[in-house]
Formats: structure tokens, C-alpha cells, sequence
């Protein structure tokens, strides 16, 4: 009776399989054909070195009709530097979104892996789909422009309209309607018909910052594909939307605070603790943000306003450990003037502006077709923003505000809610909406997060880790900054030790448990 049953179970769950390895059938890849490599193109950097060859693999723009338009995917690859002891394919997703996989490979960003692992395996990289939504960029241009934060339900009204126009500029300057088809659990299946058409039948994968949620999404779709997966810098595609709010605005202070300590007692922050006069950075800190409320910040002379100072500190931050000098130097430079007696916000031209802008965004294509740097389409089809109105966007804020009450907002994850407004989909119907990371049969997974990191915090790697498969680990490294693993720009000898470690060993290579790196002396 038990053979029998153990027989039937196993007839059950190989028929199953395929299903559940391939959402989109077994024969998918029928049509994908296999990679024909040559030179690299060339953009004006000069010929490619030796060993990087380039190509392209076309796909379906719509997975759930495999065989209707297709659209092709750059593909680079950087060959292992010592062939005989070649383990495999190793693919590389910078993240950003939308950053090119195949200049990582091309370019220096290659030598941010180790010479010892690229002695060991191809680098791969691809530009993913997102990268080939082609968007109006006047109108582009225009939303960029528009506060975090509109002042009135005008304002608010004119983002949401301006967001749909967008939209339709995308979807008809790009081919066969791609804008309504990116998401990451679709790039996930191009990335896997790229390991059909390169010859490889598992993967090696490393995903930084927004790469994770894709490296996430290729796990929980095709499991038994993957050998090893790292995840640098994880994005936490699980929880609301105000645990997306919360977490980034934390994330934003907690970066800020580590900043404020390291000021307190660094020769090179002496300047700014004068200008401080006594107050602490946080305080000190808070009379610029109120200054710039009040249209009374000026940086280098020149006006300087809420939205820009949130957004420069953010860059600041993200630096991380090696740009706090820097973080110091600018924050210095920064004066307040006396009070005019009127509030930035309540300037008179304020409504005007939107006025008559929004007659602008009634024509159909205002400039070129550009691709975004970070494509909205992709942001709003893989999270649920849940902002339908003025009420829900000021709610918003102020759970940003409560969660950071130094910093306010994290200005780079603030900018998605707000691209999203009136996005197709959008407030509660994205292409691939938040769920919880669930990646059964795939290898244990090594996780990496900074510390503080104000892009990606360290409380979205501790969550996703405790989602991945048993015996998967988490390497905390344990200072500022946003990426880990960049041997050629902060080169650590334990982070590359334990990553490299796990690529060339496999699962067997991981730590015995989670484990952490501290930062090393510049020049070690």
C-alpha cells in the first residue's frame, strides 16, 4: 500500500512539474533559438576587449501568446577568463531599475566581481524589457518637474493626468503595446529563455537592488534552474503599502542618524558641527528642512527647496561610509535667509503653473521617444501603491513623516508612489502585485544587505530572508552605502570571500549561519 501511494505520488508530482516550473508551458522555449554570438556594438567606446562577445535572443512581448510579436533582448557575454576550470554561466542584474546588464558586462562594472570569479565563469548580461519602453520625453521632462508633494486637489489632479499621458506615449511609442506587458515575473521568463538560448541548463544569478526582486521572481518561477542566487541589497516585494512607506522613510533616517554619530566625532565633519552651533546634526538639520519649507534655503545662492534638498541628502546617503565628507561639505554650504512673510507653497504662481501646463499634456507626442532611467512602467506593474486620491497621497506622507521625523521621506521610493498616480493598473491592479516570497525546490540563497542602506534597508533583507528556502543566509555588512559586493569601487576581502565562496562551492558554501563583514581600511 505505501509503494503504491509513493508510486502514485511520484506520477503526480511529474506531471505537475511543468507546470509548476513554467507557468507558461513546457514548450515555451520551442521557438527560442539558440544565441548567435559576434562583435559587440560599438558605441563609441572603442572595440570591446577580448573575450566579450554580444547578441540577442527574441521573445515573446506577451508570454501568455508565445507566438505573437516578439521583441529582441541585447545579450553580452565576458567569457571565463580560465576555461578549464569554467563552473557555468553567471548572470548579472544591476538593478536600478532598468540598468543595462550588458554594459555591466562590457564595461569596468565587470571588475566589481573578483578576478577569481570571473576566472571561473561567464559573465552575463542582459538588457531586460523595461529598458526598451520608449516614452515622450517633453512629457517626461514636465512630470520630473512637479513637487513630491502637490500643494492643492489642482495639483494633485494635473500629476494624475500628466502620469496617464505618460502612459499613452509610452504604449504607442513602444513596439506591440510592451508597455502593458513589464513586470518582474515577466523579465524573470526572458531571463530564463536566455538560459535556454546560451545552452545552460541552470543558472548562476546575481541581482543588486532592484535585480533581487527579479532574482526573486526567477526563483519562485523556475526553481530547479537555478544553481546558486545571490541577493545584493534586497528589495522586500511582501507587506502594504505602508509597510513600503514605513520601511523606506526608516530606512532614509536610519542612514541619516548613523551620519549624525559619525559627524559628532570625525575631523572631517568639524565644519558643519560649527554651523550647528551647539544643536545636534538631527536638530541642526531640522532648521534647514523648516528653512526650505519657507522658501528661505539657498545653496550656492540660489533658492533651494524642500524637494531638492530630500532628494540631494538621499544621494548623499546613498554614498554611503566613503561620501560622509561629503555629506558633511554640502550640508555646510547650505544658508537660510530671514523670512519674507510668505510660505514657498503659497507663492502666486504656484496654481498658475499647473494651469497652464495642463493644456500642454492634451497633445499626443510633445518630443522625442526616450527610455526612461528608471522605467515607470516596470515600477507601477510590480507594486500596488494604493493612492487613488489627494486624501490617500497626504496620508501617505504622513506615514513617511512619522517613520523619519528628521528626514521626512525617502525621496528615491517616495518618487515611485508618486509616478505611479494614475498609472494604468494603479492604485490596486499591477501586473505583479506584492505577495510573499515562496521559492520551493530552489538551492538556499545567500542574502547581502548593508547595514544601513537608505535605498534598500536591512529590515527588507532580514524579512525576505526569513521567506527563503531553508538553510538560505544573510551577510550583513556593516556600514552605509547602497550595494555590497563591488570589489573594484570597496573592495572586502570577507564579503568577496563568503559571496565567491557560495558561487564556486554552491549551496555547500554557504556560511553555517547568518553572518556579517565590518568595513576595511581604504587601500587594504
Amino acid at each position: 500500500m505505501k509503494r503504491c501511494a509513493a508510486v502514485a505520488g511520484a506520477v503526480l508530482a511529474s506531471l505537475l512539474a511543468p507546470i509548476f516550473l513554467s507557468p507558461f508551458g513546457a514548450s515555451a522555449h520551442a521557438d527560442i533559438a539558440a544565441i548567435t554570438w559576434g562583435p559587440c556594438p560599438d558605441e563609441g567606446a572603442g572595440t570591446p576587449p577580448k573575450g566579450v562577445e554580444c547578441g540577442e535572443v527574441e521573445v515573446p512581448v506577451d508570454w501568455d501568446h508565445p507566438r505573437g510579436p516578439t521583441i529582441a533582448l541585447p545579450v553580452a557575454r565576458r567569457s571565463a577568463t580560465q576555461p578549464s576550470a569554467r563552473i557555468g554561466a553567471l548572470m548579472v542584474n544591476p538593478g536600478g531599475p532598468t540598468e543595462s546588464g550588458t554594459s555591466w558586462v562590457i564595461g569596468d562594472d565587470h571588475e566589481r566581481f573578483t578576478p577569481e570569479l570571473r576566472s571561473r565563469f561567464d559573465l552575463i548580461g542582459v538588457d531586460t524589457r523595461d529598458a526598451l519602453v520608449q516614452c515622450d520625453e517633453d512629457l517626461l521632462i514636465q512630470r520630473d518637474e512637479l513637487p513630491m508633494l502637490p500643494v492643492d486637489q489642482a495639483g494633485f489632479d494635473y500629476r494624475a493626468q500628466l502620469n496617464q499621458h505618460v502612459a499613452e506615449s509610452c504604449r504607442s511609442a513602444s513596439p506591440d503595446s510592451l508597455a502593458d506587458h513589464v513586470d518582474s515575473a515577466t523579465i524573470a521568463q526572458d531571463l530564463d529563455a536566455v538560459r535556454h538560448a546560451i545552452g545552460e541548463p541552470r543558472l548562476n544569478f546575481y541581482g543588486a537592488s532592484y535585480g533581487t526582486l527579479i532574482g526573486q521572481m526567477y526563483a519562485e518561477q523556475f526553481p530547479t534552474r537555478l544553481r546558486t542566487l545571490v541577493l545584493d541589497s534586497v528589495v522586500d516585494h511582501s507587506g502594504t503599502p505602508e509597510d513600503y512607506i514605513r520601511g523606506s522613510a526608516r530606512a532614509e533616517e536610519d542612514a541619516f542618524l548613523a551620519f549624525a554619530r559619525w559627524c559628532e566625532r570625525d575631523d572631517a565633519c568639524s565644519t558643519l558641527r560649527a554651523k550647528a552651533a551647539g544643536d545636534s546634526i538631527p536638530a541642526y538639520y531640522d532648521r534647514l528642512y523648516r528653512a526650505a519649507e519657507q522658501g528661505r534655503l539657498r545653496f550656492g545662492g540660489d533658492p533651494f527647496s524642500r524637494d531638492s534638498l530630500l532628494t540631494a541628502v538621499h544621494g548623499q546617503l546613498q554614498g554611503g561610509d566613503l561620501a560622509r565628507p561629503d555629506t558633511a561639505e554640502f550640508l555646510a554650504q547650505l544658508e537660510t535667509v530671514p523670512p519674507t512673510g510668505r510660505l514657498a507653497a503659497d507663492r502666486p504662481d504656484t496654481r498658475d503653473r499647473v494651469n497652464r501646463s495642463a493644456a500642454a499634456v492634451e497633445e499626443d507626442m510633445l518630443g522625442d521617444a526616450v527610455s526612461e532611467t528608471r522605467s515607470t512602467a516596470l515600477i507601477c506593474g510590480d507594486w500596488n501603491f494604493g493612492v487613488a486620491t489627494l486624501r490617500d497621497l497626504r496620508r501617505a506622507w504622513g506615514i513617511s513623516n512619522r517613520a523619519a521625523p528628521h528626514t521626512r521621506a525617502n525621496a528615491w521610493n517616495w518618487e515611485w508612489i508618486t509616478r505611479c498616480t494614475g498609472w494604468p493598473g494603479q492604485p490596486d491592479n499591477a501586473r505583479n502585485p506584492q505577495h510573499d516570497f515562496h521559492a520551493p525546490g530552489a538551492p538556499p540563497i545567500l542574502l547581502v544587505n548593508m547595514a544601513h542602506d537608505v535605498a534598500t534597508p536591512h529590515a527588507w533583507a532580514s524579512h525576505v530572508a526569513e521567506q527563503s528556502p531553508p538553510g538560505s543566509r544573510l551577510l550583513t555588512y556593516r556600514g552605509s552605502g547602497h550595494a555590497v559586493y563591488k570589489h573594484s569601487i570597496l573592495p572586502n576581502t570577507c564579503v568577496a570571500s563568503i559571496i565567491d565562496q557560495y558561487f564556486i562551492e554552491g549551496p555547500n558554501g554557504l556560511p553555517e549561519s547568518d553572518t556579517y563583514c565590518v568595513p576595511e581600511p581604504v587601500g587594504h
